[in-house]
């Protein structure tokens, strides 16, 4: 799957465009502007007119020029503003069809094929809401978790883009100290030999869907979601140690782990985010 384009959103052909709109009208205006300053006089011999522009001082060419920069600005300011409020009713239309309840199924690669209460690794269960502010929150809920101690952990670090058509781009990023469970901290070590009770985790997902311009919700989006700091991909590899029958006899580091591939790399492979029916309301 393609990263979207960097380009397109440093220097983005909308903004390329306003910004000429905007030198256009405000060259425009310093044009009118100097015709005015510098008219001397005129002569009118019958239809015909004669226009004498007379002397064009430095301080006049200051003003000309000062009304050139005043124009661009507040034009371009005027337009992009203008641009913005039509681009946020937009993505307020799409975010609201990607509000509810999700399985989220991923890839754990390298992690192995797993027994011993290690299965629902590549399953989770999440909630796509709005704040207060408006903007997208995913929050998971970790329940039933080898790894982690039930709880929720928010994603509010959320870019939404639109690409072309009705293709859309959704990334998120994620990083925080997280306390593992009370099963790993039995078995795994930090740095010092300590008892490792928190690890850093730090993901990164880059996910596209498409819409159409219907009130139907989005139903399906997926892409590849990526381990930064590969805390995660240490852990996933272990696992495969951690269930077998003599783990409780034996400490590891996540150093330890084998990463069963050529190259170590920050890609985990595919997650896909699937709509599930919400909660019902309790009687």
């Amino acid at each position: 799957m393609q990263m979207p384009p960097f380009s397109k959103e440093v220097i983005s052909s909308r903004t390329v465009s306003l910004a000429a709109v905007a030198f256009g009208f405000a060259l425009a205006i310093a044009a009118v502007g100097y015709f005015l300053f510098s008219v001397g006089s005129t002569e009118v011999d019958g239809k015909d007119v004669t226009i004498h522009l007379g002397p064009f001082p430095i301080s006049l060419r200051v003003i000309v020029f000062g009304l050139f920069l005043l124009s661009f600005v507040v034009i371009w300011f005027l337009l992009y503003s203008q641009y913005s409020s039509e681009a946020d009713d937009l993505y307020s239309r799409v975010r609201k069809k990607l509000i509810g309840n999700w399985k989220v199924v991923y890839e754990v690669e390298p992690g192995q094929q797993v027994a011993g209460g290690f299965e629902r690794l590549g399953e989770i269960v999440c909630r796509i809401s709005l704040n207060p502010a408006q903007k997208l929150e995913i929050n998971y809920d970790v329940s039933n978790n080898p790894l982690f101690p039930e709880g929720t952990q928010t994603i509010r670090a959320i870019g939404l883009t639109h690409d072309a058509g009705s293709k859309y781009w959704l990334t998120y990023y994620f990083k925080r100290n997280q306390t593992v469970s009370q099963r790993l901290s039995d078995v795994l070590l930090d740095n010092d030999g300590h008892r490792l009770t928190e690890l850093e985790v730090e993901i990164f997902a880059n996910l596209e869907f498409e819409d159409t311009l219907t009130k139907n919700p989005i139903m399906k989006f997926g892409g590849q979601w990526f381990d930064l700091n590969g805390n995660m991909i240490r852990l996933f590899a272990l696992t495969g140690e951690f269930s077998k029958d003599d783990s409780q006899q034996k400490k590891y580091r996540l150093a330890d782990a084998h990463i069963d591939r050529d190259n170590f790399a920050a890609l985990m492979g595919n997650i896909t985010f699937e709509r599930i029916a919400d909660a019902e309301p309790a009687a």
